[in-house]
């Protein structure tokens, strides 16, 4: 399936299996997807950055849109980086993630891209490394002021990619 596999249309055909189940006491209605690849993807951008925003705004799927789209972010920026995320993005900060419509995904996309470009360390930047590395830390007493990240440069050196594979 490769870099196709988000770009899909869902056909959801409707199967009544009443006679089958009520046989055995059970009443269960059932569907099958089929997936059909588009051919001219809904989103227009790298696989990668698309799954990235897709998963991190589901991370707190009850909880509002903005919560999870701080995990795109670095501790020290999460709050004016998501602030501007959506501010561009032109999406309703208080909207749950089952809220959003596909519009609304093809924006945040479009606007996190904008901001990776702007500071290429995003683009590996990955809130469950900061995790481990804190936990990590912890364990083992180290100050991790000493390690801060520096992500308003952007440029690729070894300071701003400490957090970073």
């Amino acid at each position: 399936m490769g870099s196709r596999g988000w770009n899909v249309s869902l056909q959801l055909d409707k199967l009544w299996l009443q006679e089958h189940l009520a046989a055995n006491g059970v009443t269960v209605d059932v569907g099958v997807v089929h997936f059909i690849p588009l051919i001219k993807p809904k989103i227009q951008l790298p696989f990668k950055i698309v799954e990235k925003v897709v998963k991190n705004v589901f991370q707190f799927r009850r909880k509002h849109c903005y919560r999870g789209l701080e995990m795109l972010f670095p501790e020290q920026q999460r709050k004016e980086m998501t602030a501007e995320l959506l501010r561009v993005a032109g999406v309703n900060s208080q909207k749950r993630p089952f809220e959003l419509c596909m519009a609304d995904f093809r924006a945040l996309a479009i606007a996190y891209n904008k901001f990776c470009i702007e500071n290429p360390a995003l683009y590996q930047y990955d809130f469950r490394e900061d995790l481990s590395l804190k936990n990590y830390n912890r364990k083992q007493g180290i100050d991790l002021s000493s390690l801060k990240t520096n992500l308003k440069a952007g440029d690729g050196s070894a300071e701003s990619q400490t957090f970073h594979k």
